[in-house]
């Protein structure tokens, strides 16, 4: 959350000229920490038996995975490459304005 606040803290001063200071760059922080934790309790998402099981050595995994969000109209979707003991090898993240779900799948396996 910090990361993403202070990126966009930069791109304000960089692009509008607006400054924040740095109190409300943390207020901001908190928040979004408060938001995110009420939005994982909600969803109880630890209770969810899902996990990555690791390739057999020495073998790679490859994930892929696309997703729409219909309110918003907009997808996103990305591959991750592990080694058999889930160290990261490569991926790759994307989003777009516009599409469905099957092009968020499709695109993720084109990409």
């Amino acid at each position: 959350m910090a990361s993403w606040w202070i990126w966009i803290y930069r791109n304000n001063m960089i692009f509008q000229g607006s400054r924040w200071s740095m109190l409300s760059v943390l207020k901001k922080v908190n928040v979004s920490l408060v938001k995110l934790n009420w939005w994982l309790n909600s969803r109880k998402t630890w209770l969810e038996n899902t996990c990555w099981s690791p390739p057999d050595y020495p073998g790679i995994k490859v994930n892929i995975d696309g997703s729409w969000l219909k309110g918003q109209n907009r997808m996103g979707f990305g591959w991750v490459i592990r080694d058999s003991v889930g160290r990261w090898l490569g991926g790759f993240a994307s989003s777009e304005i516009r599409g469905d779900l099957l092009r968020a799948e499709l695109l993720a396996i084109k990409e």
